[in-house]
């Protein structure tokens, strides 16, 4: 391809110390160009932001335990990112057209701003499309739909397990699919705000927040859970600082389990 970027360019410009000294305080922007070969950053230490916006990529990226300023991926079409120990000073941005075709992963990652999947794809089917264990976020987490319309979509187990955020967790409008295990997992996952699965938000498997300690409102309101065999809504022992909300259109297909739930507020089940 006359736009193609090989990806050792790519690192050489955001690594080589008299390269990194030419670049602006906006950091490496690449729009709609295809990077060809893996992109190895992990351990890596990189001061300013990384734009690859709009791009293909052909293979596997990785973040592992490597620092950003901030990482943009939006409109991104991508196969695998590991981006486990990431650090960032600022947004994670996998939005707005995003889509990966195998795991990505940001276990163990701490972003300083927000992370945003608003209106991206995520798709492996037989296995995790998004892993973020453990994360902490000082910011929220959008995983919804985005004013555009497009939707969020994940194809295969979206996993916040033990995270910590700092603000809201958002999942407003979004589409989520595992057949072969929970839709999601974020057990003892802790929000300093609410946790929103409302307004059009769909899940095909068991949607768990198991002893989650949830700051303000937990929100399911016109949402739609559906697991006919087994739990299609699992908070048992979840601690919700404001109030639980069950109401509008909100549908469950499949057992819903609130055992040992603790509601500071009230439950609304109109």
């Amino acid at each position: 391809s006359k736009r193609g970027i090989r990806a050792d360019i790519v690192r050489w410009l955001c690594l080589e110390g008299e390269t990194m000294e030419l670049v602006s305080r906006s950091g490496i922007q690449i729009f709609a160009a295809m990077i060809v070969g893996e992109l190895d950053m992990q351990y890596s230490s990189t001061l300013f932001p990384l734009t690859l916006q709009s791009c293909f990529i052909t293979d596997t990226i990785s973040f592992k335990n490597a620092r950003l300023s901030s990482l943009i991926l939006s409109g991104s079409h991508v196969s695998r990112i590991l981006a486990d120990g990431l650090e960032t000073k600022n947004n994670v941005l996998l939005n707005k057209g995003f889509e990966s075709t195998s795991e990505v992963v940001f276990r163990d990652a701490k972003v300083g701003g927000g992370f945003n999947t608003t209106g991206g794809i995520f798709s492996n089917p037989k296995g995790m499309a998004l892993g973020c264990d453990r994360m902490r976020v000082e910011g929220s987490v959008f995983i919804s739909r985005a004013e555009t319309g497009l939707r969020s979509q994940f194809y295969g187990e979206v996993r916040f397990a033990r995270a910590q955020i700092g603000s809201n967790l958002e999942c407003d409008g979004g589409s989520f699919e595992n057949l072969t295990g929970p839709a999601i997992m974020a057990d003892t996952v802790t929000t300093n705000g609410g946790v929103t699965l409302r307004n059009g938000f769909t899940a095909k498997g068991e949607v768990r927040f198991q002893n989650a300690s949830i700051g303000t409102a937990f929100d399911c309101s016109h949402g739609t859970f559906f697991n006919p065999d087994g739990k299609a809504l699992n908070a048992e022992g979840a601690r919700v600082g404001g109030s639980a909300f069950f109401a509008g259109q909100f549908k469950c297909t499949g057992s819903l389990h609130l055992w040992g739930i603790a509601v500071d507020g009230g439950v609304h089940c109109q």
